[in-house]
């Protein structure tokens, strides 16, 4: 039978007859590829953090110091390695700091909401979203003036200045 179906005596069917390849997906190599990259790239990660760490072992007698220079050492390492290893978040116009897992989860309950058509339960998650909104930006812009240092301050002022708007009336002589 295999023999019909274009493939080998003991083995499985080839794609001659059906122009299918029967014995598995054509991408699976490429998917294995892919794998192997990711579990080598993690590896090598891994290698790098446990080489900047070195021998860091505590006991009951550890003092002070010692705790605080490992947690320097971790968090030096771990900086490290993420810099050289990991793919930083890239920050775009349409980004939104403010933007978290609770408001992902509060959208996806005002869809299902209004696909039902309950116009009550639909006004309810539109506050409770629309408040939610406005709490993340509130704390997002609150850490964000606690964190600034250096030039980052006047970026601050950027937003809070008071100028003219696009429509504003032009200056004539």
């Amino acid at each position: 039978m295999w023999e019909v179906l274009g493939g080998k005596e003991g083995g499985e069917p080839g794609k001659t007859v059906t122009g299918w390849d029967i014995s598995g997906w054509e991408g699976r190599e490429k998917e294995e590829e892919e794998r192997k990259k990711v579990e080598e790239k993690a590896r090598r990660a891994e290698d790098m953090f446990r080489q900047l760490m070195g021998d860091t072992r505590l006991d009951d007698e550890s003092t002070k110091e010692q705790i605080s220079g490992i947690a320097d050492r971790l968090r030096a390492a771990m900086t490290e390695t993420l810099d050289r290893h990991a793919v930083q978040k890239r920050w775009c116009s349409r980004s939104k700091r403010w933007w978290t897992d609770e408001l992902r989860d509060l959208r996806k309950t005002l869809g299902r909401v209004r696909r039902r058509k309950d116009w009550e339960a639909t006004r309810v998650a539109k506050r409770d979203q629309r408040r939610e909104i406005r709490r993340a930006k509130r704390t997002c812009w609150n850490e964000f003036l606690q964190g600034a240092k250096g030039n980052k301050v006047w970026v601050a002022t950027r937003y809070t200045a008071d100028r003219l708007d696009k429509t504003g009336q032009a200056i004539r002589d």
